[in-house]
């Protein structure tokens, strides 16, 4: 139904109807037509011919709207105060705008700064543009979608993509998947992305060195040789404990390098595999290497004396992880105490009321051994005047 009636159609138009329901002479009249487009740019589809070359008409219909610029004459679309209020309100208008501005560098900066995905729309030799296309991607780095192919491949470009998205390294060219430098910025980010590098680093020893260093996860994706190589795994559990988890089998059973895993990453040890765990003489020579894996170990192992007095010669406050039982030995925490002061604050209350600082405790009789010249010195001596004391008694005695 077409109606004429002015208030009649603005009505209908506040209530979700389109402007395509006014008769040609309210489609024509001036007034009509910006209140309509007040409401909703995209009425001006319905204005008249003439009417859609009236500036004013379609300054209205951009500010509500600036899609609706689709259906502003030719001429309005050409015009660069028009297209900058319409991409200012919505970039995609630069959809809309004539050939010459959308070459336009100042209106499609604009557009892309409202929608990065505007990109889409400028020229093939804005999107060529470094600077143009740097400024979407800022916005949103998935907008490279629509860049040149050079742009796609181009060293600055892509360096800055992948600090955001490593995984963007899989769209780039031969050359950049080549290229050490941009498949480390995109292993920092993910190091899943090194799945997508050339076959030539995967297989470079020194450069999966530096890949592990930034995550041992990398190793997923190279050569499996590698996993059998100690001094590139060993890089891997300094990364992370976990790391260890990408080793071969054959290392995974070395002993030695086991140990020298443990010293590097104590908290390696709960990635071991089960029968090492649970050896109660390779944890004891664990313990030497890095005492603090303690606090890793099973209850029963943490009631080992001989395990807990080589885990704090090595680390004192691992008196901490001992048993309660443990922490109650003169003999274990002396050993922490010598290692680490602090440790006598873990000991268990009985033996800080009977020591009271770190200094009694180590310098008591419990202390005194054979094997300790110092000591032993110290110890003639103190039975050299016990000896002088009952002679005394004694010749007081006898007079």
């Amino acid at each position: 139904m077409i109606y004429d009636n002015k208030e009649e159609v603005l009505s209908l138009l506040r209530s979700g109807y389109s402007f395509d329901i006014a008769s040609d002479r309210l489609r024509n009249d001036k007034d009509t037509a910006i209140e309509a487009v007040k409401i909703d740019g995209w009425n001006l589809k319905w204005v008249s011919e003439n009417l859609k070359d009236d500036r004013k008409v379609v300054r209205e219909a951009i500010n509500n709207d600036g899609s609706s610029l689709k259906w502003a004459s030719l001429n309005l679309r050409s015009d660069e105060n028009i297209v900058m209020i319409a991409v200012k309100e919505n970039g995609n208008a630069l959809d809309f705008a004539s050939p010459s501005l959308k070459n336009n560098k100042t209106i499609v900066l604009e557009a892309i700064k409202n929608n990065p995905y505007a990109l889409e729309f400028a020229s093939p030799e804005l999107r060529n543009n470094k600077e143009v296309v740097l400024e979407a991607c800022k916005n949103d780095i998935y907008s490279i979608a629509y860049a040149s192919k050079q742009m796609k491949n181009d060293k600055e470009v892509m360096l800055f993509l992948l600090k955001e998205d490593g995984l963007l390294l899989q769209s780039t060219s031969k050359e950049l998947k080549d290229d050490k430098e941009i498949v480390l910025t995109a292993i920092k980010n993910n190091p899943h992305a090194l799945e997508y590098a050339s076959d030539r680093l995967k297989n470079n020893k020194e450069f999966i060195k530096e890949a592990t260093k930034i995550s041992y996860i990398s190793l997923k994706f190279t050569n499996p040789k590698f996993r059998d190589d100690k001094e590139i795994i060993m890089e891997a559990v300094k990364n992370w404990s976990g790391g260890i988890q990408r080793a071969s089998d054959r290392l995974k059973n070395d002993k030695e390098f086991m140990l020298e895993v443990i010293k590097t990453n104590g908290l390696a040890l709960q990635f071991f595999p089960e029968k090492m765990k649970n050896n109660p003489e390779f944890i004891k020579e664990a313990v030497k290497q890095n005492g603090a894996i303690l606090q890793n170990l099973d209850k029963d192992i943490r009631n080992n004396k001989d395990i807990v007095l080589e885990a704090v010669k090595n680390c004192g406050w691992a008196l901490e992880y001992a048993s309660d039982k443990l922490r109650n030995d003169v003999e274990v925490v002396r050993e922490a105490v010598k290692n680490c002061e602090f440790a006598f604050e873990i000991a268990s209350k009985k033996i800080k009321e009977q020591y009271i600082t770190p200094g009694i405790l180590l310098n008591s009789e419990k202390e005194i051994s054979n094997d300790n010249p110092w000591s032993k010195r110290n110890e003639d001596k103190s039975n050299a005047w016990a000896d002088k004391v009952n002679s005394d008694k004694a010749s007081d005695l006898e007079r």
